[in-house]
């Protein structure tokens, strides 16, 4: 029997089921291992994201506060209410703008997942096969919801965000480890709707003469604090609306969109797994950039010159980037991530951004200087890409005083899964990030740790092994 247009307007009631049914042995081998993979990228953000100074102010904060130790911090050790550890490694997670895509335009799904999933499963004495359970189930159910709450391109352009779709990769982890009844799962996500940020990214500080661009970024550790929360207050008996996603009144329109696409909520879930399609970032930067930045290096590979040969930089690419990434001398480490013009200046002068932006670059005269040649002009098949495909392509043109010439174009960005990254790439990001701040040692313990998680009978050995400290 069809499912009618009634039907397709109450999905609600099939996630919360999908949720609270899915168990280990449900999910194929392949997807473990790249949950693995995913959880292996976000522990490597959340460590090294202290290095930021706004990562480190948050940190600070919320170790001040104090309050009874139940969950990591992984950068620092400190241990916290597992509502505050799960903004903070969140936060931590995105900071760096080094942490995986999901179709280019909807948001870091790993930021709002992994942190608060392994904060409550510390919590909670939870295993890994619990722990990865739950992961899965917090992907297909986000990124099925984030996929049918998009707006028109029209729409988008006047509100934006991602954070408000991605409290319900939260909420779904926290109530699969707290082993939630699908009454109190609805209940949950009915509160976490409630609870949702606006979407704010307009607002960010990317628009021209809005800068600098600000700290808050995605938002990520509000919506998994909040997510978390939800979840706590549901297990507690606290009413939620059970009905949040259905109908014309619908977390869609609650969430600023001006469309809904009623299937996508619940189409193929449990059978196929959309986190399969989540990207890697092989740079620190906004991933809006990154097919400039291959298009850089490629450049580079082929062709031999000096910074004083060049006079001039061209880049092509979609009205995102020429709108909201044309910035010549950022500020702070922060807008660097949304500067192309900086960011091709310090490619060229052999500083890639694939271990991470470097503070120091910012008051580097001769970055300054190249930045400024730096032109960004939109192109017209790059933009209908963006805005019909979720493609984000991009060409750079080097202009030499000798007259020269050199021009490459890159459609498809690596990292993304018909472009992906390699297991060395990643595991050599992962090293740059956690030896400086955990050491070679712990590093390699962790790694371990992580690629054996099905085998682990108490996530709180993470703890253990960051911090040295016996599990509880």
């Amino acid at each position: 029997m069809e499912n009618t247009e009634l039907d397709w307007k109450k999905p609600t009631r099939k996630i919360v089921r999908y949720i609270n049914r899915i168990g280990f042995r449900d999910i194929p081998k392949e997807v473990v291992e790249y949950v693995k993979l995913l959880t292996l990228d976000s522990l490597a953000n959340m460590i090294g994201g202290i290095a930021l100074e706004p990562a480190r102010l948050v940190s600070e904060v919320f170790s001040a506060m104090a309050g009874r130790p139940e969950a990591t911090v992984f950068a620092t050790g400190d241990k916290l209410p597992v509502c505050h550890a799960a903004y903070v490694n969140s936060y931590l997670a995105n900071v760096l703008d080094f942490d995986d895509t999901y179709a280019s335009m909807i948001g870091h799904p790993s930021a709002t997942v992994i942190p608060p999933a392994l904060a409550m499963a510390e919590k909670t004495g939870s295993t890994g096969k619990e722990l990865l359970t739950a992961c899965v189930a917090a992907y297909e159910v986000m990124l099925r919801i984030s996929n049918a709450v998009l707006p028109t391109p029209e729409r988008d352009q006047e509100v934006c965000g991602y954070s408000g779709k991605q409290i319900f990769g939260s909420v779904a982890a926290v109530c699969k480890l707290l082993k939630l009844d699908e009454q109190r799962i609805s209940y949950a996500f009915g509160i976490a709707g409630h609870s949702a940020p606006v979407p704010a990214l307009r607002k960010e500080g990317m628009s021209p003469g809005e800068g600098p661009v600000g700290w808050i970024k995605n938002n990520y550790g509000w919506a998994a604090m909040g997510g978390m929360l939800s979840a706590i207050l549901a297990e507690k008996g606290f009413v939620g609306n059970q009905y949040i996603f259905d109908g014309d009144r619908g977390f869609w329109i609650m969430s600023g969109s001006d469309q809904c696409h009623w299937p996508s909520f619940t189409q193929e879930l449990g059978s196929r797994y959309l986190l399969k399609d989540i990207a890697f970032k092989p740079y620190a930067t906004c991933r809006w950039t990154h097919a400039a930045l291959d298009a850089t290096i490629k450049i580079i590979s082929s062709n031999q010159f000096k910074e004083e040969e060049i006079s001039g930089i061209l880049v092509k690419s979609f009205g995102e980037a020429v709108m909201n990434l044309s910035e010549p001398v950022p500020d702070n480490s922060i807008s660097a991530q949304f500067s192309l013009p900086y960011l091709i200046a310090i490619t060229l002068l052999g500083n890639s951004p694939d271990q991470g932006l470097r503070e120091e670059e910012l008051r580097n005269p001769r970055v300054a200087a190249l930045a400024q040649k730096v032109k960004i002009e939109l192109w017209q098949e790059a933009d209908r890409a963006f805005r019909e495909e979720a493609e984000i392509p991009a060409s750079v043109a080097i202009s030499l005083y000798n007259g020269e010439r050199i021009e490459e174009t890159v459609y498809i960005p690596r990292g993304d899964r018909r472009n992906p990254c390699t297991g060395e790439e990643l595991l050599k990001k992962f090293h740059a990030l956690v030896i400086p701040v955990l050491g070679e040692i712990k590093a390699g313990r962790l790694e371990e740790v992580v690629w054996d998680l099905e085998n682990l009978e108490d996530i709180g050995k993470i703890y253990h092994i960051i911090t040295g400290r016996k599990i509880r």
